[in-house]
């Protein structure tokens, strides 16, 4: 009997001991599993301020990035509005280049005696020159030319290489003559030499005259238009110039016409002569 009461309170003893020590065990599990979720909460918070603390400094970043990439923006725009100016600039210059370009591409007249100036004919084609004794007098055509001075003459009737009509063909002035500019020269006897345009058809025609002083010598001038006088300059020391308007039928002549003064020395007159279609 007593070793029953000795067993029985025996196994009530190991019963307390084994009920105390599971849960103890069980009570630091727990335990430990709080304070982990609570570290974890720390952490997890401590992260949540890291993470707040770099997005705030990213933003603030990003923010001041944009900013900063925003002004470089304006700065392209202001580039722009370089390039603006630039494109005015480039209008401008446009428009000067293409008023130089609309005056350089200005159509030449339909007859020009110095342009049309032939060295190997005369007459040829709507132009002809030679020599009147006097205004109204009979047209003698000159019939030799001499390449030497490049100048239309009548070897039977000169005097000093005179009367007659030439271009400068040369690179300086000659005789009064500019290069390239026609030049005609009254004879010694009075003779007044020509330059004369034929109207190839019937027409309207805008006419240009203009005389030179050229060389030395005095010179008088005339422009005709069959036998009509048109103008008279009794001096071609103030390079008289002429602009009219001519209605013409085919075969019609108008005349340009230079004769001396007092002598005929010195008396290369250079003379522009151009016709165009109204």
């Amino acid at each position: 009997m007593r070793l029953m009461t000795s067993v029985v309170w025996l196994a009530v003893l190991i019963s307390v001991i084994v009920t105390n020590a599971c849960g103890g065990r069980s009570g630091m599990i727990w335990d430990g599993g709080a304070d982990t979720d609570a570290d974890s909460d720390s952490d997890a918070d401590t992260d949540a301020d890291t993470d707040g603390d770099t997005d705030g400094d990213s933003d603030s970043d990003s923010d001041s990035d944009t900013d900063v990439d925003a002004d470089t923006d304006a700065d392209s725009d202001s580039d722009s509005d370089s390039d603006g100016d630039t494109d005015v600039d480039s209008d401008s210059d446009t428009d000067v280049d293409s008023d130089s370009d609309g005056d350089t591409d200005t159509e030449e007249p339909l007859y020009d005696a110095t342009r049309d100036f032939s060295t190997d004919a005369n007459p040829d084609g709507v132009w002809t020159f030679g020599y009147v004794t006097s205004i109204g007098g009979a047209l003698t055509v000159f019939p030799s030319f001499d390449p030497e001075t490049n100048r239309w003459y009548d070897i039977d009737n000169v005097s000093l290489n005179c009367p007659c009509a030439w271009k400068n063909d040369g690179t300086s002035t000659q005789y009064g003559a500019q290069p390239g500019e026609l030049s005609i020269h009254p004879g010694g006897l009075g003779e007044l030499t020509f330059a004369r345009w034929t109207a190839p058809v019937a027409g309207t025609f805008v006419v240009h005259v203009q005389f030179f002083v050229g060389d030395l010598g005095e010179t008088d001038a005339y422009v005709l238009q069959g036998s009509s006088i048109l103008f008279y300059d009794d001096t071609t020391d103030d390079d008289p110039a002429h602009d009219f308007t001519a209605i013409v039928a085919p075969g019609d002549n108008i005349d340009v016409l230079v004769g001396p003064i007092d002598d005929f020395g010195g008396d290369n007159t250079p003379v522009e002569f151009t016709i165009d279609a109204l």
